[in-house]
């Protein structure tokens, strides 16, 4: 990958280490790359500990059919390579999300907004409706019924996207790739 030549962007790099080059392909003037690179640092804790970030309560859940064309139906990848561990999650388009971490098996109900907010955000709203009770990458498992909410912002190539607690890029904590449609 070549190097970004945005004077901004290269400012804001020169006393940070890129890691992977995902970095730069998500760094702009509206995230600078401190802030992007502290994801990083987040993302084990945040990811593993419990399949998404922020619980709510169940209440009005419906999942959401998704069209074959929407940006979030396939299969998505996370490599931990700190813990020599992986989560990969199944969007299906009848509304469910199937999804492993180490040994746990887990199947939720998906509401995923059909289109991406006014500030490039998707809202996914999560809740677990099947649990093999076995440990995730982290040493834990998602207890049933935990529902959470998280919000993912699509790459344009539609090839990543961020986990984010918020529509924020500044909360974002993990990158996830598309391994396949």
């Amino acid at each position: 990958m070549s190097a970004n030549t945005d004077p901004q962007l290269q400012e804001a790099a020169s006393p940070l280490k890129l890691r992977s080059g995902y970095l730069q392909r998500w760094a702009s003037p509206k995230a600078p790359l401190e802030h992007v690179l502290s994801m990083t640092t987040r993302v084990v804790a945040a990811l593993v500990s419990a399949s998404f970030s922020v619980s709510v309560f169940a209440q009005g859940f419906e999942r959401t059919p998704l069209p074959e064309t929407h940006p979030l139906v396939g299969t998505w990848r996370i490599d931990l390579p700190d813990q020599k561990c992986f989560e990969e999650y199944v969007v299906h388009t009848d509304g469910t999300k199937s999804s492993q971490s180490a040994d746990e098996r887990n199947e939720s109900e998906v509401m995923i907004s059909l289109v991406p907010s006014t500030s490039g955000f998707y809202k996914w709203t999560d809740r677990i409706i099947k649990n093999n009770g076995k440990a995730d990458c982290s040493g834990s498992n998602t207890a049933l019924g935990h529902v959470a909410v998280n919000f993912v912002r699509v790459h344009p190539s539609g090839k990543r996207f961020l986990l984010c607690e918020a529509e924020d890029m500044k909360s974002c904590y993990a990158e996830f790739y598309r391994k396949s449609k």
